[in-house]
């Protein structure tokens, strides 16, 4: 795998510096530093400015309505409640590279949305199928540390009992206003036992569902469609998506997240594309 410098801007007499990475490239996170370990949004820690380079911001009417993730450079991946109420694509823009909700850092980028796939099956009524794709009108090109894909799992990778991390701006407590700044969460990726356990009967389908969170962690509204992703051991530590984020019963107490490897298929078959 090969890497080269280049420079990506010049802005008030200020250079940003970035890595151009291969196409091939995913989950992973360069400007980590290796003594950061985030305590715990609900219950979460501020991320570190540009980390996280899959997570979006969804944009509309200039709001922050839901988070997503890149999976190649081309197609955001979200929850399919995050659009169903409104499928113009031209009401859309997604925020590449976003730390600070308010203020763009140099390094932030743009795109329209030119279409938009919500899952056919759906269910507004039990958050069923919770999964939608969306299409950028340009491609991101190249990739940096900045912005580039996360990790799509195997259909086998359960990750049960690993800890994961839900990301977004989502408010620190139910009611609240969103978040300034990207959060961080971190909690455990719940078996499905554990996961039917916690919730009414019939509420899951755990070949499609995921659960973690809890003792006040984990996400709150603001952080709809956005990651919950592990660090995968079999791919050297690199960040695997597990979940979209769905659905939950207030704040902090355990979320349903939409489990990706359900629907690897599904996902290729719509982008055209092989997801590594």
């Amino acid at each position: 795998m090969w890497i080269k410098l280049i420079v990506v801007l010049s802005i008030f007499g200020r250079t940003i510096f970035a890595i151009d990475y291969p196409k091939d490239t995913c989950g992973l996170r360069p400007l980590l530093n290796a003594v950061h370990s985030p305590s715990k949004i609900v219950g979460g820690a501020e991320s570190i400015k540009g980390d996280w380079p899959w997570v979006i911001s969804m944009r509309r009417n200039g709001n922050h309505i839901c988070g997503g993730s890149i999976i190649n450079d081309q197609w955001i991946i979200t929850a399919a409640h995050c659009v169903v109420g409104n499928q113009n694509p031209a009401s859309y823009v997604i925020y590449i590279g976003l730390h600070d909700r308010l203020i763009a850092d140099e390094w932030v980028i743009t795109r329209k949305v030119e279409n938009i796939t919500i899952h056919s099956k759906y269910s507004s009524q039990n958050f069923a199928n919770d999964i939608a794709l969306m299409k950028l009108s340009e491609k991101i090109d190249p990739y940096t540390e900045y912005y580039m894909p996360v990790c799509f799992p195997n259909v086998d990778q359960t990750f049960e009992n690993q800890i994961g991390y839900t990301v977004g701006w989502g408010a620190p407590f139910y009611g609240g206003s969103l978040l300034r700044h990207l959060y961080e969460v971190a909690s455990l990726v719940l078996t499905d036992n554990a996961c039917k356990a916690r919730y009414s009967s019939g509420m899951i389908n755990t070949s499609t569902q995921v659960c973690s969170g809890g003792n006040s962690t984990g996400a709150c509204q603001g952080d709809s469609g956005g990651p919950f992703i592990v660090a995968d051991p079999a791919r050297g530590g690199r960040y695997v998506l597990v979940g979209l984020t769905s659905w939950g019963i207030g704040c902090g107490d355990g979320g349903v997240y939409t489990r990706v490897s359900a629907y690897k298929s599904w996902v290729e078959s719509i982008t055209g594309s092989t997801l590594f």
